[in-house]
């Protein structure tokens, strides 16, 4: 194995959980950051784990792209894009909260992009 190997997995890694995540989602799956009217509300899947299962996937992928080629331009990047999604996803949750009334118990069950991290 060389140097590349294990960012090269977890890039790997982390485009497959991106890609499940929002396979799950099927209808509910949008790129706005407030729900659709035929969406549903989920905790199953990668969804029982963290509440943003596809940022968590795209990070990841970014992560080890930028492990990969050991890229401080890819790293910076990378953290620029996690802030983006952190952002992101506190705008999202206070409009699922509002449309999902059930979302706020999840929140404090689940983390929103790392198991038992954050």
């Amino acid at each position: 194995m060389s140097w590349h190997s294990p960012g090269i997995v977890v890039s790997a890694l982390g485009i497959v959980i991106a890609a499940a995540a929002a396979a799950h989602l099927g209808q509910s799956l949008t790129p706005l950051p407030t729900p659709n009217a035929r969406g549903k509300f989920t905790r199953r899947g990668l969804y029982r784990f963290v509440r943003h299962p596809i940022y968590t996937g795209v990070l990841g992928a970014g992560f080890g792209a930028a492990w990969a080629t050991h890229s401080p331009v890819r790293f910076a990047i990378i953290m620029a894009l996690a802030l983006f999604f952190d952002a992101k996803a506190r705008f999202e949750e206070r409009h699922l909260h509002n449309h999902y009334p059930e979302y706020l118990n999840y929140c404090r069950d689940v983390r929103r992009f790392v198991p038992f991290i954050y």
